[in-house]
């Protein structure tokens, strides 16, 4: 098993999305993935698996600290960036295709440039009252500045809310450690024999 640690969207070291990357992961079972996502404690952490969709040139599980998710967006392109520098070779340059929990998910490649077209939304319409008023209270908002709130949901089960303002998005102040949002049992990594 390889590890890669990954700055994704960062133009210096140290500056984008921490992700780490794990290859050849197929021995690994979920609650040993949740376990090692845990111990490392980045948002996300993905591991390579060989891809059972013939039409896919890799397949990767994404993991955050309370579970897995069937997509998700800078996992996408810093996996792909890891596959392609660990010498995975795609049936198409320019085009690579992985496979994940939302299906197929097509990351063009323009020299060093990635890029992909999220997958479409499994969830979308407005919040109800009870999930906006929560989803406001979560992100620190006051309920008037709140023009909409709509379900953005393609995998990691996002939720938006528009402000009224350039100045009422600046004066969100949300909360830096949410402790108990998301409550999960602590745990250790699989021991490796």
């Amino acid at each position: 098993m390889k590890l890669d640690l990954v700055d994704v969207f960062g133009a210096d070291g140290n500056t984008g999305n921490p992700l780490a990357v794990v290859h050849d992961a197929a021995a690994m079972d979920a609650d040993a993935m949740l376990a090692l996502t845990r111990w490392l404690g980045f948002s996300e952490t993905t591991f390579l698996i060989p891809a059972t969709d013939p039409g896919a040139d890799y397949q990767v599980r994404i993991f955050y600290p309370a579970g897995e998710l069937p997509f998700a967006g800078h996992p996408t392109l810093g996996t792909c960036h890891a596959w392609l520098e660990a010498g995975g070779v795609p049936r198409d340059p320019a085009l690579i295709v992985q496979q994940c929990g939302a299906g197929l998910v097509p990351i063009a490649r323009d020299g060093e440039m990635l890029s992909f077209r999220a997958p479409p939304l499994i969830r979308s319409g407005r919040l109800s009252d009870t999930e906006r008023a929560e989803a406001a209270r979560l992100a620190n908002v006051p309920a008037e500045a709140i023009v909409d709130a709509v379900h953005a949901n393609n995998g990691p089960g996002w939720q938006l809310l528009r402000l009224r303002t350039a100045a009422d998005v600046l004066a969100v102040d949300p909360p830096r450690a949410r402790a108990g949002r998301h409550r999960y049992r602590a745990g250790r990594p699989a021991s490796r024999r």
